[in-house]
């Protein structure tokens, strides 16, 4: 161990405890919560606001960008990009009153950037995201559509985990800082100063806060994966939220600044106190942020193989577990 009190004997088997605990949980990630609202507050819009004939187009596209979007999560590139084009066919924006063609720009282009960045297509990725994004700004500005603050910080953050899946990691560290920073209140933090909303932004309700800010968090975890020089720089960037009493801004999101201070503590060695501060999230399960806690468990198995003997039993049962785990991160794996 290179920095910090020798861990109490019991440590690991506590922690072996804590981790066994969470791993039981159930989870549902914030990424899920925030598509899941959009699509319900975009139904309810198609519904009240827009014509027969728009909805009549907004209903035949539907099902095949889903299925171009199932098929591309599961890797199966050639039926996704066929769906994709049978949901283009669908589109008629052309014919479609300018409300519903920004709207479903939004909904559409963010689809396709889904595609371009499954198959390495990462410009054009950009690009599409690029397009939805300035659409729902056109939607919330022009058009007072109330509920897309969350939508438009979700773009941004599927962005920062394009640039960080392309392995343009400084990059993915900006959009992601200053969003953060976003989220907690300061307005000028907006990372995208050539796409913003020209109009007044109506503030979030707390529980979509919280979940926009545990989304941007779970990508930052990628970035912050690597155990190297740069990731210690990296972390730098944080310092106002590891500081002792941080802002009252930080205070509303502290799980997401738990774990911000338990990979500050890793990367500073300092074993004992990480290990006595994993022992309480890891208990707590992965909850709205499973990559986080995928991230303390990677933290963990790096700390077994650095400490030896002492951490074989839970050394072996991260080992032993690895494969079983699903949706986990490459950057974030242990096997």
């Amino acid at each position: 161990m290179s920095r910090g009190a020798e861990p109490p004997g019991l440590m690991p088997q506590m922690v072996l405890q804590a981790y066994r605990q969470g791993r039981g949980l159930s989870s549902r990630p914030a990424q899920a919560v925030l598509l899941g609202r959009f699509e319900q507050e975009a139904r309810r819009q198609v519904i009240v606001r827009l014509s027969a004939e728009d909805i009549e187009r907004f209903r035949r596209s539907v099902a095949p960008r889903e299925r171009a979007l199932r098929a591309s999560r599961s890797g199966e590139n050639a039926a996704a990009e066929q769906a994709m084009r049978e949901a283009r066919s669908e589109l008629g924006l052309e014919q479609m009153s300018i409300e519903a063609r920004l709207l479903m720009t939004s909904i559409h282009q963010a689809a396709e950037a889904y595609l371009d960045y499954r198959e390495g297509r990462f410009e054009q990725s950009r690009t599409a995201l690029f397009k939805a994004l300035d659409a729902t700004h056109a939607l919330q500005g022009a058009h007072g559509y109330t509920f897309l603050e969350p939508r438009r910080i979700h773009l941004v953050r599927n962005l920062l985990h394009m640039e960080a899946r392309r392995g343009r990691l400084d990059e993915a560290l900006n959009l992601g800082v200053n969003l953060l920073s976003y989220i907690e209140g300061n307005t000028a933090s907006w990372p995208l100063p050539e796409s913003q909303c020209t109009a007044a932004v109506p503030p979030m309700s707390d529980d979509m806060r919280a979940a926009a800010f545990d989304d941007v968090m779970e990508s930052l975890a990628e970035v912050l994966a690597p155990e190297t020089p740069e990731t210690r720089r990296r972390l730098e960037r944080f310092t106002p939220h590891l500081q002792p009493g941080a802002s009252a801004a930080c205070a509303r999101f502290a799980r997401p600044h738990q774990w911000l201070r338990l990979r500050w503590l890793a990367a500073q060695e300092r074993d004992a106190e990480f290990l006595s501060e994993a022992h309480g999230f890891l208990a707590e399960g992965r909850g709205s942020t499973p990559s986080l806690w995928f991230a303390v468990v990677l933290e963990l198995y790096r700390l077994s193989e650095r400490l030896g003997a002492g951490f074989s039993v839970l050394r072996e049962e991260l080992v032993r577990d690895a494969p079983t785990f699903q949706n986990v991160p490459k950057a974030l794996r242990t096997d």
